[in-house]
């Protein structure tokens, strides 16, 4: 079956805890451990659906070999919004 992409743009963080603060800002630029998940932000093309989420989100599992949280950076409330945006690496 061909993959093709389903997300614009992928944003990966990573933080020890799992948690997305400012407190964790330098443990992203660490290498993660192969234990710890990574936390995605992305933005789809068309509007998401349910089997295009749950696709990515085993695409990139595959991919990485660890657990993947995904966030639609459109769902993302206000108050945290901007800070989210500010950790995040963008990575494709």
């Amino acid at each position: 079956m061909k993959k093709t992409a389903v997300a614009s743009t992928v944003q990966i963080t990573y933080s020890a805890n799992g948690a997305n603060t400012k407190s964790s800002a330098n443990t992203k630029r660490t290498a993660p451990s192969r234990a710890a998940g990574l936390n995605c932000l992305v933005e789809f093309k068309n509007p998401a659906t349910f089997d295009g989420y749950m696709d990515l989100k085993f695409f990139l599992e595959d991919l990485f070999e660890r657990s993947v949280d995904l966030v639609i950076k459109d769902d993302l409330k206000a108050r945290i919004r901007q800070s989210v945006i500010e950790e995040s690496i963008r990575v494709a």
